[in-house]
């Protein structure tokens, strides 16, 4: 997340010159390519105990999980290369109700430099009428809200629920949509309800993930630039939007 911050500030240093032959890094290096940076998008912070203790009981894995912290980093050191990537798939996990998100490592990365901007996300979409319960709105809604990556839907499907699924990249350095409005074809405009599948903590105040409505403590200034650059990036992307 974009909130992490390196503690280093921009000054003239006259210092001496470290260096290191490549090959004394080599080994932990080797260690380190095992591990998957996880980040706790909540106001709580959870025990390392805890976590280990969901994925051995929880989580279908190949190999041993092992989890340390690093400052504010949960670090997850995975002996089998699946595991790492099947977490790195998945982008996230919530733990007692907590989103966390994860991140590669990378070689040469300073750990403070960290940034989780993307999650994905399943999302329903509730309060269609029949009719729009297909395939081409949901692809409409996925373009919208970002980057979609599937649609919970099979040709000549009926469908028995009333809402639509699809898994769309979310960038978490911004407010989540509630919802949209739909202008149907007898010029009717309704809202559409989203609702994001295992997300346990969203405002509902400031769209934020990680807290709810009564633990909000964004000014309503910031609120409101939030909202008015959401609404200028719509349009910029030829969206027309509207308030009620």
């Amino acid at each position: 997340m974009n909130n992490r911050r390196n503690n280093s500030t921009n000054i003239n240093r006259a210092a001496p010159l470290a260096e290191i032959e490549s090959h004394r890094v080599q080994g932990s290096g080797a260690y380190w390519q095992q591990c998957v940076y996880g980040y706790l998008m909540d106001y709580r912070s959870l025990s390392v105990q805890s976590i280990s203790s969901f994925i051995n009981t929880r989580w279908r894995k190949r190999g041993h999980i092992e989890v340390f912290k690093m400052n504010d980093l949960y670090v997850f050191k995975c002996s089998d290369d699946e595991d790492k990537r099947e977490m790195l798939a998945m982008t996230k996990a919530c733990f007692d109700g907590a989103l966390m998100v994860f991140s590669p490592w990378w070689p040469n990365q300073v750990p403070q430099t960290v940034r989780f901007r993307r999650a994905k996300f399943w999302i329903r979409i509730c309060g269609l009428p029949c009719e729009y319960l297909n395939s081409h709105m949901a692809k409409t809604t996925g373009e919208m809200l970002g980057m979609p990556y599937e649609i919970d839907w099979e040709p000549n499907f009926v469908p028995r629920n009333d809402y639509l699924r699809i898994c769309v990249m979310i960038n978490l350095g911004e407010p989540l949509i509630p919802g949209f409005f739909l202008k149907l074809d007898d010029d009717a405009i309704i809202w559409i309800q989203l609702r994001y599948e295992h997300l346990f903590k969203y405002c509902t105040r400031c769209g934020r993930i990680g807290h709810k409505y009564t633990r909000c403590t964004r000014h309503e200034d910031l609120i409101n630039l939030d909202v008015d650059h959401k609404m200028m990036e719509y349009l910029s992307r030829g969206i027309p939007t509207m308030e009620a």
